[in-house]
């Protein structure tokens, strides 16, 4: 028969390891999130529109 001090450490790292995977999975689905808002910020709003230059004279900036 098992003791006590024998099955602790057991269940302590059976519950260090699920929360490293939950942690893991939460950092993952984080990033994927967050790297699409990041592209999705950066894409021009429509791909249809002409290309704009502007030009700015000498002089006209502080």
């Amino acid at each position: 028969m098992m003791t006590m001090k024998q099955q602790k450490p057991r269940k302590t790292r059976q519950v260090l390891k699920f929360s490293v995977l939950v942690f893991l999975a939460l950092a993952i689905a984080g990033g994927f999130f967050a790297y699409k808002y990041v592209m999705d910020a950066l894409r021009p709003v429509s791909a249809s529109s002409e290309v704009v230059t502007m030009e700015i004279a000498k002089g006209s900036t502080t």
